[in-house]
């Protein structure tokens, strides 16, 4: 239909947020000024009732995002269980008007299944941070699509993010020399868990 083509406001939708560690926390609080009808989430472990709250936010499981969001945003970490997540399956199951948010990381995200939802109409369109292959080749088939918008993963580039990452180093180098362990650990490390990616 006409309404469901070019651009729609997030007043009336719902978007959902894959991962609500410290990033999709922050992304749920930008989010919220835009007023979506409905705010969820899917991630292994349910955030604090407070929290919930607070980013107006609700618990579902993964499928079920999938299938009720107009805009859905990934924020979780690559491990075993979260590469290719977004597979043929779960890209079918979205929307046939859903967008889907990458600023995770590439692998996340099933490439060429992708680009068969894309081609299909089965998916309204993409927006890319990162990609699976990284910088993005030139014959990809994700590039001068009109419906695709692909952009450098380069937030941290920032004089202040390599500020905070060289204070961060130094942090966890110091806490490992006394005995602890580092901080936002997201990639296994001995003895210290890796978080889970939701279900």
């Amino acid at each position: 239909s006409a309404a469901e083509r070019g651009v729609y406001e997030l007043g009336d939708r719902t978007v959902g947020i894959v991962g609500l560690g410290r990033i999709g926390q922050a992304v749920a609080r930008r989010l919220g000024a835009f007023e979506p009808r409905r705010l969820v989430y899917a991630d292994a472990r349910a955030a604090p009732a407070d929290v919930e709250r607070a980013l107006g936010v609700e618990r579902v499981e993964l499928d079920e995002l999938l299938a009720v969001s107009d805009a859905v945003s990934l924020h979780l970490p690559l491990t075993p269980e979260s590469r290719g997540l977004m597979n043929g399956r779960r890209l079918a199951s979205m929307r046939p008007h859903a967008v889907l948010v990458n600023a995770a990381r590439g692998a996340v995200v099933d490439e060429a299944a992708l680009v068969a939802a894309l081609d299909a109409g089965t998916l309204k369109g993409a927006a890319l941070d990162v990609f699976a292959e990284e910088p993005l080749p030139p014959g990809s088939p994700l590039r001068g699509r009109p419906n695709v918008l692909l952009s450098p993963h380069l937030a941290g580039s920032t004089n202040e993010a390599r500020e905070r990452m060289i204070r961060s180093a130094l942090t966890n180098l110091e806490s490992v020399k006394c005995g602890g362990d580092p901080t936002d650990v997201v990639n296994a490390v001995t003895g210290v868990p890796r978080r889970a990616s939701p279900g």
